[in-house]
């Protein structure tokens, strides 16, 4: 019998047996096949996004979750794998956005603690590395301030006070002119403000543009890192 002849339940436990053996691309069509048969199965939309995710699909998987969004505006398996891609995106902020509202709807499932410790964690030492490079830039050691911004934008790549610095103190230094990464430094700091906006309880509405969308213009356009050299590391 076709699995078109199966009820949505039927096709949606084989998507999961075969996502728990790690054959994704069958996992992927049986929850294709089980939204056919149930267009508000809101479960095999928020796994079908896992197993694209997971699959290696990043520029596809976001809008999945977002379905999940228009059946539940807060459900919190799509949450929570809505903060996954943007913590694997790095963008820090956002995430720790999701996170927050994963738990505001429940404290059941475990990643966004353990994902919003590592977060904090980060931040803590970005903020640590901007605070040391400005001590540094204000007694004229100009070149190390340099050195601790750029390892604060490589464990942030969106931090705009970070930027903002690294560039002034090129600039102080009379290196502005030698630095083209520079004009690669400008933070899309709209993305997070329309992530924390859905976060924060805006995502009941299908047609607007989501997060994801912007997430995978993110993928596609990632922030760049700005590697030390052997003497700076």
């Amino acid at each position: 019998m076709s699995t078109m002849h199966w009820g949505y339940l039927d096709a949606g436990n084989l998507a999961g047996i075969y996502y728990e053996q790690s054959q994704l691309d069958m996992a992927i069509l049986h929850y294709k096949q089980a939204i056919n048969c149930d267009s508000t199965f809101i479960e095999a939309y928020n796994n079908l996004g896992n197993a694209l995710k997971d699959a290696g699909h990043a520029l596809k998987d976001a809008g999945h979750y977002r379905s999940c969004f228009a059946l539940q505006p807060n459900h919190p398996q799509a949450l929570s794998s809505l903060s996954n891609i943007y913590m694997d995106c790095n963008m820090m902020s956002v995430a720790a956005s999701f996170y927050k509202a994963t738990l505001a709807v429940t404290t059941g499932i475990s990643a966004p603690f353990n994902n919003l410790a590592i977060i904090y964690k980060q931040q803590t030492a970005a903020d640590g590395l901007v605070n040391r490079g400005n001590t540094f830039k204000e007694i004229g050691r100009v070149t190390e301030a340099i050195q601790d911004y750029i390892r604060a934008v490589n464990i942030i790549p969106t931090m705009p006070e970070a930027h903002a610095n690294l560039a002034s103190a090129y600039k102080d230094n009379l290196q502005i002119s030698s630095t083209p990464e520079l004009k690669l430094m400008k933070c899309d700091l709209s993305l997070q403000g329309t992530g924390i906006a859905m976060a924060s309880g805006q995502m009941q509405d299908p047609d607007r543009n989501g997060p994801e969308d912007e997430s995978a213009s993110r993928l596609s356009h990632p922030t760049p890192s700005y590697p030390l050299s052997e003497a700076e590391a």
